[in-house]
């Protein structure tokens, strides 16, 4: 027993002696607290950019209030289909006449104007007149 009492005194005391300076400023102290401030300025930055998009949001979202999608995506379609069927019907491989320079010129204005509906319906009217293609009605 007096073995144990001997080594555990021995024990505190170098455990006491090794102990390392209990001050605030050690290096893991400024690590971590330099760590924290990093992870507040990334969090902040964070929701100050949600912030702005949100602003950004609401402001194209009051612009767009009034804006009728459904008729803007039949238009397009409108758009889409015509364009692809003039684009078959009137490609410059299709005519090996004299109509081929006409049909040439027409195919590169019909891809100038691909998105442009009321020019496709120019094209269209210039393609049934010159060409002679046959275009449906409903376009």
């Amino acid at each position: 027993m007096e073995q144990i009492t001997d080594s555990l005194s021995m024990a505190q005391q170098n455990v006491v002696v090794s102990a390392p300076s209990a001050s605030f400023w050690t290096i893991w102290n400024i690590v971590a607290i330099v760590a924290a401030f990093l992870v507040l300025i990334v969090i902040v930055l964070y929701f100050l950019r949600d912030k702005k998009k949100n602003r950004i949001k609401a402001k194209v979202m009051n612009e767009t209030a009034n804006v009728d999608f459904t008729s803007f995506n039949n238009d397009w379609k409108k758009t889409e289909l015509l364009y692809n069927e003039l684009k078959r019907k009137c490609h410059p491989d299709l005519f090996h006449d004299e109509r081929n320079e006409e049909a040439n010129c027409l195919f590169q204005r019909l891809t100038e104007n691909k998105f442009r509906y009321a020019e496709l319906l120019k094209i269209r009217d210039e393609a049934i007149e010159k060409l002679g293609i046959k275009v449906d009605a409903n376009q």
